[in-house]
């Protein structure tokens, strides 16, 4: 379970997903993070059981090729969205949903 944190890739080099769960023994579960950077920013996928992803925000074009990388057909997908953020973090604006993309 990845749930409450903030996950920040903006600017770092040899960057990978700050979320990327494949795991394939166990049931995944990502919920209430604010995320920025990453080549894709959610990544959840070859996971064995159910996975949900709900409630994140996250930072508007900040990722590298595009936001979610996932098995969108396979997992619970709800309450996602794209936003704005200051220099603390704190959400300054809804720019839209976010959609889960394959």
């Amino acid at each position: 379970m990845l749930d409450h944190n903030t996950l920040d890739e903006r600017g770092v080099t040899d960057i990978t997903a700050p979320i990327f769960l494949t795991d394939q023994q166990n049931n995944v579960t990502v919920t209430n993070n604010l995320v920025a950077g990453g080549t894709y920013s959610i990544q959840v996928k070859h996971f064995g059981g159910t996975a949900v992803v709900t409630g994140n925000r996250m930072v508007d074009k900040s990722w590298v090729y595009a936001p979610v990388e996932s098995e969108c057909s396979r997992l619970t997908w709800s309450d996602n969205t794209l936003v704005t953020i200051d220099a603390n973090y704190a959400v300054t604006g809804t720019v839209g949903s976010l959609p889960c993309a394959t």
